[in-house]
């Protein structure tokens, strides 16, 4: 994709018969440099819910919580699996009140 950015712009000049190569391939360098802008600061949310996912799984590792509720789904249900469906889902309700949706997903699926 870099070389795409970067080269759209001179190649589109060369086929309309243009002679500003030097100064298209600078707007492509600038072209390019913005992306890269663009990504790192869209890369920023994602960053910060992958961290959080992280901190929650390990706490939840290194607790036991995960396996105190998943106990707790079954004592409960009384081994009914609609019941357990419909715990896990509260469950996945409450959590996801303070987690991002990735980061409680992870959980609930381990």
């Amino acid at each position: 994709m870099v070389f795409i950015v970067v080269t759209q712009r001179p190649l589109l000049t060369f086929f309309r018969g243009d002679n500003n190569f030097a100064e298209e391939l600078k707007n492509g360098l600038v072209d390019m440099l913005e992306a890269f802008v663009s990504g790192a600061r869209n890369m920023i949310g994602i960053g910060v819910a992958t961290a959080a996912a992280g901190i929650v799984v390990g706490v939840v590792t290194l607790t036991g919580i995960g396996l105190v509720m998943t106990d707790f789904v079954e004592f409960i249900s009384g081994g009914s699996i609609m019941l357990m469906l419909l715990f896990t889902a509260i469950i996945s309700l409450i959590l996801g009140m303070g987690l991002p949706t990735t980061a409680n997903y992870i959980v609930v699926s381990t």
